[in-house]
């Protein structure tokens, strides 16, 4: 296990900027591709969750980590 480590957010700032736009624009071609193709299935064992909160999960998941 790693240990927890702080960040600047002061530093980081221009990163967290680009970081909120990759994502609004990656959400916004979700959208277009539901648009066009429909709504994707459910996956098993999140079928609770709606496609728009698994998109964000993903996200989650992904972006959560410190490098």
């Amino acid at each position: 296990m790693q240990t927890p480590q702080n960040v600047d957010g002061v530093q980081t700032q221009g990163e967290n900027i680009a970081d909120n736009g990759g994502i609004r624009e990656a959400f916004r071609a979700y959208q277009k591709s539901v648009e066009a193709l429909g709504e994707e299935q459910r996956l098993p064992g999140l079928d609770e969750l709606s496609p728009e909160q698994t998109f964000f999960l993903a996200y989650a998941q992904v972006s959560g980590g410190k490098e």
